[in-house]
Formats: C-alpha cells, structure tokens, sequence
C-alpha cells in the first residue's frame, strides 16, 4: 500500500505515534506500509515509517508496570499526536464483534475518569464524530467470563474494556499531548474470549488497518 496518505497529514499533527500493545495490532500497519524497527527495549517495540515523522510504539499487554518507560519513551519522540489503536472487549452485552468506537471516556478502578474529547483541538473534533463514541474501562486483568463482565459492567458503568488505554491517556495528559483513542471490538469479554480473537485474526486485523485509514484522511 502505498504511504502517500501519509503526505496528507497536516505538519501539526507531526510527529505522529500509533500506540499499540500486541504485535498483530501493530501489524495492522506494519504488513501494508513500509515501516522499520529502531528499538527493542524490554518489550518495547518502536518502529518508524521510512521518511516520515511517523512511528508505531508497541507497549505490550498491561502497560502499568511499564508507564514511565513508556511515557519516557513518548516524551523523547516529542508528539504533537498520539493514536491508540487496537481491540477490546464487550462489557455491555448489547454491542457485538467488530464494532468500531473512538473513546470518549476512561476509567480505571480507584482512579479519577479521564475525558478525552476534551483534549482534542478544534481542527480534530470531527474524528470523534467519524466513528460512534463510547467509554471503556482499563483492567488488570482480562475479563474472561460472562459474571465478572456482568458485574464490572453494572459497577463501572463503562460499555468496553481493555489493559492499556487509561494508563497512555495519563501519559498522553501528563505530557500535554492530543491523544484520539480507537478501539474495535474483539470478544465479549468471556470465556470465549481466546477461541473468538484466533478465529477472526485476520478480519480483525483488516478491520483495524480500513478503520486507521479512514482515520487518518482527517487528519
């Protein structure tokens, strides 16, 4: 595929870093276009787009261990835009596989919401009208049975969870960077939750790449 879309992206919104936790979810764009790797550290993976401003940081799944290295990280690349993309699972039981959402709100428990529409600029706020808003909660431990989701869905009020997102909008805050969150879901969050991601791999992945590219005409 050809990188040329990425010409289009506005100088202000340059540098730009895709934050993924899975390889398969960094793969989205890594397959198409023509990126390299420029860091292993731990299991950070940092790649970089041949002759653009553009990188893809790879954080790993539950990234709260490894928040400072990651914001360390991010602050050194000196974004003017971050993008955190990849899956997650269905706590409200009336949404289904393959639905896409761009993040309004992220909670975690013990720890204040963070309202991320708020923080996107003007010239931005389309892109959270490109795509249907909803709130996700950040877990350490993935939800892989129908009580659980149940009851962290009736006590959080959040229709959507995943392991990373909360804790990137901290660095994303902390560090005054526009952040737009983008997450497709994958599983409803029980104990088919496995079975359901490696049999729809490669939909999920084509899925997310359409989503990006669309995202990225707004930008």
């Amino acid at each position: 595929m050809n990188s040329k879309i990425f010409t289009k992206i506005s100088s202000k919104n340059l540098p730009l870093i895709f934050v993924t936790a899975m390889r398969f979810e960094s793969r989205a764009l890594l397959d198409v276009f023509n990126f390299k790797i420029i860091l292993k550290q731990g299991r950070l993976r940092l790649y970089q787009l041949r002759n653009f401003q553009v990188f893809i940081l790879q954080v790993g799944m539950g990234v709260r261990a490894g928040e400072e290295e990651i914001k360390e990280q991010i602050r050194s690349l000196k974004p003017a835009l971050l993008i955190n993309y990849g899956i997650c699972g269905a706590l409200d039981p009336a949404l289904n596989s393959m639905e896409m959402f761009i993040i309004d709100k992220v909670c975690a428990a013990g720890e204040p919401s963070i309202l991320i529409n708020e923080q996107i600029p003007k010239d931005l706020i389309s892109i959270s009208k490109a795509f249907p808003n909803s709130s996700l909660l950040t877990v350490n431990k993935s939800v892989l049975n129908v009580k659980k989701r149940q009851n962290i869905f009736h006590e959080s009020g959040c229709a959507l969870t995943d392991m990373e997102a909360y804790y990137i909008a901290g660095s994303a805050r902390e560090l005054s960077i526009t952040l737009i969150i983008l997450k497709l879901i994958s599983d409803q969050a029980d104990e088919n939750t496995a079975i359901h991601i490696t049999k729809n791999l490669q939909q999920l992945k084509r899925t997310l790449r359409e989503s990006l590219i669309r995202l990225i005409n707004f930008l």
